[in-house]
């Protein structure tokens, strides 16, 4: 059977489950060990047996590795960008407000994007539980990994909202009158809260809408026949589409797409 570049030989069809990136786990293989790409199966498997077992554990957490550190970077650029613009225009924090919505838009289409990227090579890029779960149920992303890159997703989100609370905690305490004290003032810069006027009803259709473009863009990007975009411009495509979500979804519940995602 003759094999094409980038595939082992004899393997089948490889449908594409990645956000960050459209690769082949085949090609990686081979790329990543700087040898020809047409390697035995059997060689793959001696070679697993030879490993030391801090490898293999190595080798067991590295896409929910990827999927944390690519999450940590979604949720550290994006409130950062919350904390920036929101508590800038306090007097006592800034001497004028750094930034409006649109900056708000920007900066969380930044921070899904890179975040995509940075994991894309590895995990496929998901930072997201919605999409790890809609890959899973449409598109054959194996259910065994689901686990693993929802909780590494969660730590990432987790470790990124930390890492920006430390970095501001002063301008929050100057906007909430004194260190050791939280409100809602500052709590909506790390959650999302739906305004007053909407039902549960409504925030339930707002958020499908939006999530609904956003899986729509991922499965498109993701399909060989639908004509995705290079491998490396995948994240751009994701800037478009989060930004796209943000100006036109983001008032009324926060754009949030995901069970983690802060308010805008």
């Amino acid at each position: 059977m003759s094999s094409t570049p980038g595939h082992i030989k004899g393997s089948g069809p490889h449908r594409s489950t990645s956000i960050g990136t459209a690769r082949s786990d085949d090609a990686l293989i081979g790329r990543k060990a700087g040898i020809s790409t047409h390697v035995n199966n059997d060689y793959l498997t001696g070679f697993a047996h030879y490993q030391s077992r801090w490898a293999r554990i190595r080798q067991t957490i590295r896409e929910p590795a990827a999927e944390m550190l690519g999450t940590m970077m979604l949720t550290l650029v994006g409130n950062a960008t919350n904390c920036q613009v929101v508590l800038s225009s306090n007097s006592g924090v800034a001497s004028s407000q750094k930034g409006d919505y649109l900056s708000l838009s920007f900066g969380w289409a930044c921070s899904v994007s890179l975040g995509a990227w940075i994991a894309g090579g590895v995990s496929g890029g998901h930072v997201n539980p919605v999409v790890t779960l809609c890959l899973a149920v449409f598109r054959g992303f194996p259910w065994k990994k689901v686990p693993g890159y929802v909780i590494g997703q969660l730590i990432g989100a987790w470790l990124g909202a930390l890492l920006v609370f430390g970095n501001y905690l002063n301008a929050i305490a100057i906007v909430e009158g004194g260190k050791g004290k939280l409100s809602l003032k500052t709590g909506e810069l790390f959650g999302s809260y739906a305004l007053d006027y909407m039902s549960a009803p409504n925030c339930f259709f707002d958020e499908f809408l939006g999530t609904f473009v956003l899986l729509l863009v991922v499965f498109a990007i993701t399909d060989k026949n639908n004509g995705p975009p290079p491998p490396g411009l995948v994240p751009l495509v994701v800037f478009i589409a989060i930004l796209g979500i943000a100006v036109g979804f983001g008032m009324q519940t926060g754009m949030l797409s995901s069970p983690f995602a802060v308010s805008l």
